[in-house]
């Protein structure tokens, strides 16, 4: 990095949107959320060889998820360091931080890009977004578990995306919510300035009341052919999206993507037993996009596909 008194202009990056900063020795993106407009977090793949970016900040603020072993310089803020990195490393670079780098090695690596909007306003109830502050945080060789976990969780998606002609998985942006505000939290609650404390909302009484989750599982029902979002659900019961996360799961004991896709599921084999409709029209009329789709999450719930299924209930008269 040029050290010589006439310190360069950093750039803004949007990883959302473009990678201005890509070094010649980085190749596009093997994996992109970007076409997909997910809406707070943003997912993006790469294989590099030995390069260096230019000084520059992010929009938003950004998990570097280092996937291969080697040596690696970096300035975060005013900070230098030299890193050893592991697989499973990660470095948190908190928006509007400079930040510049330089590898010595081949290999692959994840961003992972968070809206900070989202972030400072996860919990209303508990958070002053005011105050909310990341620590730059520079990789060791220690592994975070869960931005590790929700790095590879996302690259598993989007290369089902991808093997899948690029259809909408059915409860993608209910999925993405999910892992958004799992390492949202979690960034609030391990890389802040202040201690946050999100409440846990668990124990006897720490689920929705009777009229609540009758109101989520009406909704729920009602849209099951739709595009159905935490954020919506959320708001027809006037609670933050991460408080009725929580209590989704404190009374049902599973989350409400868990929830919709077995309901999804539960309807298809209905309308394979009882109906004469085809199997790309009882996958739209369960919300998932294609026959594809449907038949991915119908395999996981019941070991077989939906057309082997609807054989077997032929078979044995219903």
């Amino acid at each position: 990095m040029n050290d010589d008194g006439n310190a360069p202009k950093a750039i803004l990056v949007d990883l959302t949107q473009s990678n201005p900063i890509q070094p010649d020795d980085v190749r596009s993106p093997l994996l992109s959320s970007n076409p997909l407009g997910w809406q707070n977090l943003n997912f993006n793949y790469f294989q590099y060889g030995n390069c260096e970016t230019p000084l520059h900040t992010f929009e938003h603020h950004t998990i570097g998820l280092i996937l291969d072993r080697g040596r690696v310089e970096r300035k975060l803020g005013a900070k230098y360091q030299l890193e050893r990195a592991i697989v499973g490393s990660s470095v948190v670079i908190p928006a509007r931080v400079e930040h510049w780098s330089a590898w010595e090695i081949e290999g692959r690596f994840a961003m992972i890009s968070l809206n900070p909007h989202k972030v400072a306003n996860l919990d209303p109830n508990t958070i002053n977004p005011d105050t909310i502050e990341l620590i730059p945080t520079f990789a060791t060789s220690q592994v975070d578990p869960l931005i590790y976990g929700v790095g590879q969780a996302i690259k598993q998606h989007l290369r089902l995306h991808s093997a899948t002609d690029n259809t909408y998985l059915g409860g993608e942006g209910l999925y993405i919510e999910h892992l958004t505000n799992a390492i949202a939290a979690h960034l609030l609650q391990h890389y802040c300035t202040r201690q946050v404390k999100l409440k846990t909302y668990s124990g006897g009484s720490g689920g929705l009341g009777k009229q609540k989750l009758a109101l989520a599982l009406d909704y729920i029902h009602g849209n099951l052919a739709e595009k159905i979002e935490l954020k919506d659900i959320a708001r027809e019961l006037d609670l933050s999206q991460y408080y009725f996360a929580h209590l989704f799961r404190n009374s049902t004991g599973i989350s409400p993507y868990q929830y919709i896709i077995q309901q999804r599921v539960a309807k298809a084999k209905k309308l394979l037993r009882d109906s004469e409709k085809t199997l790309i029209e009882i996958a739209l009329a369960c919300g998932f996009s294609s026959q594809s789709q449907m038949t991915i999450h119908f395999r996981k719930w019941n070991l077989t596909t939906p057309k082997k299924y609807r054989a077997l209930q032929k078979n044995n008269g219903k």
